[in-house]
């Protein structure tokens, strides 16, 4: 069993401050687990936990589940609530740990919960599904040549309603009554970027997370009327200048299957990193 989630106060920044103690709520031996150390672990394994990195770095994590032997962090279940969904990061570099996020995830009430983690782990905590794969991309350089025609969003009275039709495009729903503009605040505190065709909004771009050396593209969309057109691809060459620009390199996830979007990150320099996944526990 995991211990009980240790609970920070949400702050709502994406500054790299030095991070306060927390109590861990029941650890038998009343010991503080600090954030450092939850956020430590993590950067052990940097690329792969960037989304972890940023929701407990930034304080939007709902609760961070801790498995350890000793001093030693064995397993971190690191939760965060998505409006539409709650998600849950999934660390763990031990059976037992692995077999303790189990345990913990049949304990949780929240539905729908998606898990993402490593393939291996997140099929191991799903058995008998089949997992979908996720290519992890990392780019490495170099610079690419880029257009005069994208700006980032400044804030939410000026750039919500354009954030919101596209966005209703990628998840082909309307999605202007349940997205929040807490969650739209996070999005432009990291990052989001317009393309315009003449005087029109064509598309957008948004960075999902941000470690002190990774980068994650989470996003990139583009309006229906202007498909066809290499907005997309030039987004994305924005979007890898601006985190090298940043100190960071950019990585990006997608589904194994889905060869045009591989086919087009491979062409642009991407190499292949790790094998991911995203799936609902239910």
């Amino acid at each position: 069993m995991l211990q009980s989630p240790i609970i920070w106060e949400k702050v709502r920044t994406d500054e790299r401050s030095e991070a306060p103690p927390v109590q861990n709520l029941s650890n038998a031996g009343g010991a503080e687990m600090e954030k450092a150390e939850v956020l430590a672990r993590l950067y052990e394994d940097e690329l792969l936990q960037a989304t972890n990195i940023q929701m407990v770095q930034s304080g939007y994590a709902k609760e961070v589940f801790v498995h350890s032997n000793g001093d030693v962090i064995e397993g971190l279940l690191v939760l965060s609530d998505e409006g539409n969904k709650h998600m849950a990061g999934v660390l763990a570099s031990t059976p037992a740990a692995l077999a303790a996020i189990a345990e913990q995830l049949r304990q949780l009430p929240f539905r729908p919960l998606l898990l993402h983690g490593r393939y291996d782990e997140i099929a191991q905590l799903l058995p008998g599904r089949e997992i979908k794969p996720q290519v992890f991309y990392r780019y490495e350089g170099p610079i690419q040549e880029v257009t005069d025609n994208i700006c980032r969003a400044e804030n939410v009275a000026a750039d919500k309603e354009k954030m919101l039709d596209l966005y209703s495009v990628l998840f082909e729903e309307n999605v202007h009554g349940s997205m929040s503009d807490e969650r739209l605040i996070r999005d432009l505190a990291l990052g989001v970027y317009f393309i315009y065709s003449g005087d029109e909004v064509a598309g957008l771009a948004r960075y999902s997370a941000k470690s002190d050396n990774y980068a994650e593209i989470n996003t990139v969309i583009v309006d229906n009327k202007f498909r066809g057109q290499g907005l997309g691809k030039a987004l994305l060459k924005h979007m890898i200048n601006q985190s090298f620009a940043e100190r960071r390199t950019p990585f990006l996830v997608t589904g194994e299957d889905n060869v045009i979007a591989r086919k087009m990150y491979e062409g642009l320099g991407f190499e292949q990193a790790a094998l991911y996944a995203y799936e609902f526990y239910e």
